[in-house]
């Protein structure tokens, strides 16, 4: 949506399995970008990273085992 004001750009996300997200961007007629509104939600995969790789090391040291 634009007016003499500015500009107002809304984008919505959905990935599978996830939840929506929308972020709205308002840039002003002077043309420096604010988000005003961002939902949604940010993980912290540090120990979902650190779990999966330590999964990956099980399965190969049990594949090295069986050969």
């Amino acid at each position: 949506m634009s007016d003499p004001q500015g500009t107002t750009v809304r984008r919505t996300e959905e990935r599978p399995g996830q939840q929506p997200t929308d972020e709205t961007t308002y840039t002003p007629s002077g043309g420096q970008v604010t988000q005003q509104d961002t939902r949604g939600r940010i993980e912290d995969v540090t120990d979902a990273d650190r779990q999966y790789e330590e999964r990956i090391e099980d399965e190969y040291a049990k594949r090295e085992g069986g050969a």
